[in-house]
């Protein structure tokens, strides 16, 4: 009997005393991990600067990568427009220029040579009203240089008529705005955008050839230099390329600015116009690398190959229709 006691005693004893561990070895794994082991919330605020501060590079570049990306996957939006309003086909006819107007619209019919002397026919139309309107706010009043006017009136004036202050050799000058005219003509200019594009099968051209088409189709077009007035207005010998296209011609600004404002729809190239003297005469350029055997104009500290769109000689890029004329005034456009 006294032996069943004792050992009793020594199991209740055994369970006891394991009970009390137990307890107690829990509640020191408990305390450890909350006092050695940090809580999940603060290693996500409790960050190390320098990875920090590595975290906000990545961020910054990859939202550097986004823009990029996006404005990529914008300009081959632009450059995959519908074309199936433009019509495109090789002809036997060369050097045609016809306009049909009704009412509500202009259909336009252009043939012009390639560079391989293929006739070429470009169909488009467009919104009459959108064509009347832009020759309209184009110019000065005819009395503009007379005098009288205060500065905030001549400031009004030119900014309405798409003209500007300018200083050449010291002096100061009132001439178009060739800028603004580009960019406000884009509307009429982006028909032709889409045809040489279709005619160069969309995106598979390079700038290059498109910059060659354009030339040939403005080359083509008979020169004829535009009135000094117009509609009551002094418009300085210049046609918008609105008027330009209504009326089948122009001159060497004339068809500078129209070149212009089509090469605008690619972003990628970047275009200037040139002013010279001896003669007196406008022409575009380009900036790209030159070869060795190509005219060339340095601006603001790139080089801008010369394009002659002016015709009736089928120059090609980089050669210049006069030797001897100096630059007077180079206007970059920017589509703003």
């Amino acid at each position: 009997m006294k032996t069943f006691v004792f050992l009793f005693v020594i199991l209740c004893g055994l369970f006891v005393g394991s009970t009390w561990l137990k307890s107690h070895f829990q509640n020191f794994i408990k305390e450890a991990t909350n006092r050695y082991m940090p809580k999940k919330d603060d290693q996500q605020i409790n960050l190390p600067q320098e990875k920090e501060e590595q975290r906000e590079a990545v961020e910054d570049r990859d939202n550097q990568y986004n823009k990029k990306k996006k404005k990529k996957d914008t300009e081959d939006k632009n450059n995959q427009t519908d074309l199936s309003e433009v019509n495109v086909k090789f002809t036997n006819e060369a050097n045609v220029q016809k306009v049909k107007k009704s009412e509500t619209k202009y259909e336009f019919t252009y043939i012009f040579r390639d560079m391989k002397q293929k006739g070429v026919q470009f169909d488009w139309t467009g919104d009459k009203k959108m064509y009347d309107k832009l020759p309209r706010l184009f110019g000065l009043p005819k009395d503009f240089f007379k005098g009288g006017y205060s500065q905030s009136q001549i400031d009004e004036f030119q900014r309405k008529g798409s003209f500007r202050q300018a200083t050449m050799n010291g002096k100061a000058f009132t001439i178009p705005d060739y800028n603004k005219i580009a960019v406000d003509n884009k509307p009429v200019t982006l028909p032709i955008y889409k045809l040489l594009r279709k005619y160069l099968g969309n995106k598979k051209s390079t700038p290059t050839q498109l910059i060659e088409a354009l030339m040939t189709f403005c080359q083509d077009i008979p020169y004829k230099r535009p009135p000094s007035s117009r509609a009551g207005k002094y418009i300085g010998e210049l046609d918008v390329p609105a008027k330009m296209l209504t009326v089948g011609t122009g001159d060497c600004d004339t068809k500078s600015i129209l070149f212009a404002s089509v090469l605008l729809h690619q972003p990628s190239i970047k275009v200037a116009v040139v002013l010279v003297d001896n003669p007196s005469h406008m022409f575009a350029a380009v900036r790209g690398v030159p070869t060795a055997y190509q005219a060339f104009i340095e601006y603001q500290g790139e080089k801008y190959i010369v394009c002659e769109p002016v015709g009736n000689a089928r120059l090609p890029i980089g050669e210049l229709g006069f030797k001897d004329c100096k630059t007077r005034m180079v206007v970059k456009m920017i589509t703003k």
